[in-house]
């Protein structure tokens, strides 16, 4: 069980490097003088690999909300008979605005499921990693749930996938001090004074909130688990906090020019990086917040709750090994015999830890 948790943290980095390299292929085909911008060669190492670092931080922040708003939706409408007519609207709102997000997500869903089925078939079949996972009481079901298991690990998933967002946006705060200058950015400072514009003062300082923000909440989960009255500031107000702010910091820089987004005379009709990295996490949040306050997500308490794939293929090998196990000395599973036969061990191993003291020290 252990490795299945450091192989979380291995799935959460997979869908970092995933969601990097869209982001940066995306930026790098948007602004390069070959392709669709006027930017030389000589900086795509730092300049344009630092749009994409900065918008993989910012989705990465959102990846398991995302999910979870989905696996609501879906649960919601199994049980649409059930539900009164304001939650209908509330839902269908919800549904269509998540659309947004899905369609700008769905390339670094496939890059990152086809990333971990590559790194994860040298240990086991991929296939069980997506079978469906239920109660006791239910009738066993080996169909894969392919869509469903992926956004299930998703939402187990965020506090690997906040961390490793967080290291992207520290990179991008470095990066980002370099780059705010005059040989990258003109038209950031006014001719006169040599200083910033307002909207771009607003940008570095909603971004340097959003980073401290995200760093409270990184360190948090990087301590491990705790109750939940101790975690509740940090994920319920402090994260979404900082993740608004992240989205403010793309959208002041940037949303003056999305009057232009499907222009061909601009970067060949190819989307504003800041339309397209704001619009992910905006919508995220904002389904999520409508469905909160309105308590749309209540009718899902009762469901089920999977565990992430690599969790239950272990859990599933351990059982199966236990149970062989089982079988073969059913004293193994006699906790009485099982917990005497461990004290004898200990008193043994004490007995000659201090038989060796005496021989060795005195």
């Amino acid at each position: 069980m252990e490795r299945a948790g450091i192989d979380c943290w291995h799935d959460g980095n997979i869908m970092g490097i995933a969601m990097f390299a869209f982001t940066s292929m995306y930026a790098i085909i948007r602004y390069n003088v070959n392709l669709n911008g006027k930017e030389p060669h000589s900086n795509i190492i730092m300049y344009l690999l630092d749009k994409g670092t900065c918008w993989t931080a910012l989705w990465m922040m959102v990846v398991s909300p995302f999910a979870g708003n989905l696996l609501a939706l879906g649960s919601i409408f199994q049980k649409w008979s059930d539900i009164n007519l304001f939650q209908k609207i509330v839902t269908l709102f919800c549904s269509l605005i998540m659309i947004i997000p899905t369609v700008l997500f769905l390339p670094v869903w496939i890059l990152w499921v086809i990333a971990r089925i590559m790194y994860f078939m040298v240990r086991w079949p991929v296939g069980v990693m997506y079978l469906g996972q239920f109660a006791a009481h239910e009738p066993h079901n080996t169909n894969a749930y392919w869509i469903k298991a992926t956004l299930v690990d998703m939402v187990n998933l965020k506090g690997e996938t906040g961390c490793v967002g967080f290291v992207y946006a520290l990179v991008h705060s470095f990066l980002g001090c370099i780059i705010c200058d005059v040989a990258y950015k003109g038209y950031w400072f006014d001719p006169e004074s040599g200083r910033l514009m307002w909207r771009f003062e607003l940008s570095m300082m909603t971004g340097c909130i959003s980073t401290a923000l995200l760093w409270v909440v990184a360190m948090r989960s990087v301590m491990g688990k705790a109750s939940w009255i101790r975690l509740k500031p940090l994920y319920s107000y402090a994260s979404p906090i900082g993740i608004w702010f992240g989205v403010i910091h793309v959208m002041a820089f940037g949303a003056k020019g999305w009057n232009k987004l499907f222009n061909t005379k601009y970067h060949n009709g190819q989307m504003s990086i800041t339309f397209v990295s704001s619009m992910y996490p905006a919508c995220v949040l904002l389904v999520h917040h409508v469905m909160s306050t309105f308590g749309t997500k209540k009718p899902c308490a009762t469901d089920h709750l999977w565990k992430h794939s690599v969790v239950n293929v272990a859990k599933v090998q351990y059982d199966k090994i236990i149970s062989r196990l089982s079988n073969r000395n059913p004293e193994f599973m006699d906790g009485t015999i099982r917990a005497n036969e461990l004290s004898m061990r200990d008193a043994s191993m004490s007995e000659a830890k201090m038989n060796f003291y005496e021989d060795h020290l005195w």
